[in-house]
């Protein structure tokens, strides 16, 4: 299992998250948004490209470490993994659109 250990940073502790993956490499993400799906939590990170239209984004499941520290984990089945980033897009799309979802 691939694990990411996170640390909040900035002054809106929700905002940004540095991950370092297991040999101690920095990347610094945007938190884009949590969601909940099958009784897990998963979040979706955004990382800035040169193209203003495009953003590179990270799902992730939160698991606990034995710390009790949150950890981002990386390897996820695809089915769950398709499934989640559809969710996440659909919740940009709707907020893009100003609220509106398929079901309005």
């Amino acid at each position: 299992m691939k694990e990411v250990y996170c640390v909040m940073i900035n002054s809106e502790p929700e905002r940004f998250v540095e991950m370092f993956d297991d040999e101690g490499n920095k990347t610094t993400f945007e938190h884009l948004m949590t969601l909940d799906y099958q009784n897990k939590q998963y979040v979706a990170l955004g990382s800035d490209t040169d193209d203003e239209e495009a953003t590179d984004v990270i799902i992730a499941r939160i698991d606990k470490d034995e710390n009790g520290q949150d950890v981002y984990v990386t390897e996820i089945p695809e089915d769950i993994l398709n499934t989640v980033f559809d969710m996440a897009v659909e919740l940009i799309e709707a907020e893009e659109d100003g609220g509106a979802t398929e079901e309005d």
